[in-house]
């Protein structure tokens, strides 16, 4: 339960999530989340722990992605991962999250833009 995620070294709950060491921040800054609190946090609380772990984790993605995919793919793919982070005034702590998005968006995902210039061209 929150006992576990609260006392759990970083490099287990990644493993037990199964994510990627470069998320070990977003990992923390959702442990924090969790965990300021414990102390006064009920037993029931305790006991759906593991779950509120996933969706705060859930939470902190949904959030960043839904943010910059509102965003045009040069605007997305040209800014800098220290801007991005100060543009959506999030913690340094969590930027191989932003930074694994960015680069799945950008790498993955080619601007519509071009896409479009290519097919005109042919």
């Amino acid at each position: 339960g929150l006992d576990f995620v609260c006392r759990a070294m970083i490099q287990e709950l990644l493993d037990i999530l199964g994510v990627d060491d470069r998320l070990d921040g977003s990992v923390k800054f959702v442990q924090d989340l969790l965990c300021k609190d414990e102390e006064e946090t009920d037993a029931l609380a305790k006991r759906s722990a593991p779950v509120d772990a996933l969706q705060a984790y859930s939470s902190v993605w949904s959030d960043i992605w839904e943010t910059l995919k509102s965003w045009s793919h040069d605007k997305l793919c040209t800014t800098k991962l220290q801007d991005l982070i100060d543009i959506l005034g999030l913690p340094d702590a969590i930027d191989g999250t932003v930074e694994m998005i960015q680069s799945a968006t950008c790498k993955f995902f080619p601007d519509p833009e071009s896409v479009d210039k290519r097919e005109l061209k042919i």
